[in-house]
């Protein structure tokens, strides 16, 4: 593992200082073949005992990786869609709006409980959803 690769980084949203991770991650299946199973961590400063934590299970490409590794679409059939939604979980664009929405669907983190999504394509989806685009379910 690459020194400082699961370092917190500092980001302020809403007035409030949040620090957050991307952790990349795979999970094996019952074959040879591996998907990516990445999750993202935020806590508000000083509460860590209250963290966001954003599982996302998602294909792999032999060649360029994950896609919220790299920004590429979420959907392997939509790969060479101009419109297909992508996000890169190591920029700070994303993880505001993460935090944001995480906000909104009740994450309080001064509630010393974490708050756990345990499918984050979705909640993804709709915080990376182009303007005047439909979601995709």
């Amino acid at each position: 593992m690459a020194a400082g690769r699961n370092k917190l980084r500092s980001i302020t949203v809403d007035g409030e200082s949040y620090l957050w991770r991307f952790s990349p991650g795979y999970e094996r299946t019952g074959c040879a073949a591996a998907y990516c199973r990445d999750i993202f961590t935020a806590y508000r400063k000083g509460q860590k005992l209250s963290p966001l934590r954003i599982v996302f299970s998602t294909w792999e490409d032999p060649v360029i990786g994950g896609p919220l590794r790299v920004g590429a679409p979420l959907d392997v059939d939509t790969a060479g869609d101009p419109n297909a939604y992508g996000a890169n979980l190591h920029t700070p664009g994303v993880a505001s709006r993460l935090i944001a929405r995480a906000r909104q669907l009740g994450w309080d983190p001064a509630s010393r409980a974490p708050f756990v999504v345990s499918d984050g394509v979705p909640l993804l989806r709709g915080v990376i959803r182009k303007p005047g685009k439909p979601s995709r379910a």
